[in-house]
């Protein structure tokens, strides 16, 4: 997380840079303002859940009498995941239903990992971690999403 000091000095500095070419205050900051606008719109893309860093890709799944735990082997199953989130819907409200220990999906890859845990109503909507953030996966991918989750056990109705 970057702390407020160093973004502080890069937006004077932007608005001086901006206000020796321009020579006038307001427009420098509005200038300025724009330009941070695009940057954020750009960089962050908000709503959009990325997972591109996963190389690997497990699922558990411990509800009903079922136990499963494995590794998704199939690199080709996870390069569609990973499409699939890339184009779901992320920080949507749901309620938190499931208990991300006992379903998820774990993309691991780069340092980085997460749990995805699918909601056992619906499967398309997942728990991120254990916080209060969800990801919808959108109506066009839904049915290859659960087809996924059925070919390693998880048994969510397409």
């Amino acid at each position: 997380m970057i702390g407020i000091f160093p973004l502080a000095v890069v937006a004077v500095i932007t608005i001086l840079i901006c206000y020796k070419f321009t020579k006038n205050i307001i427009a420098s900051v509005l200038l300025f303002a724009v330009a941070l606008m695009a940057c954020c719109f750009i960089i962050i893309r908000p709503g959009v859940f990325n997972v591109n860093y996963a190389t690997q890709a497990y699922v558990k799944y411990h509800m009903e009498g079922v136990k499963i735990d494995c590794e998704i082997t199939d690199k080709s199953d996870i390069e569609e995941l990973k499409r699939i989130l890339k184009n779901s819907f992320s920080n949507i409200e749901a309620p938190s239903s499931t208990d991300p220990e006992l379903i998820y999906i774990k993309f691991v890859g780069n340092g980085k990992s997460v749990k995805l845990a699918p909601h056992r109503g619906y499967g398309t909507i997942l728990r991120i971690d254990a916080s209060d953030r969800h990801v919808y996966v959108s109506k066009k991918d839904k049915g290859s999403f659960l087809e996924i989750l059925n070919k390693y056990g998880m048994p969510f109705d397409r």
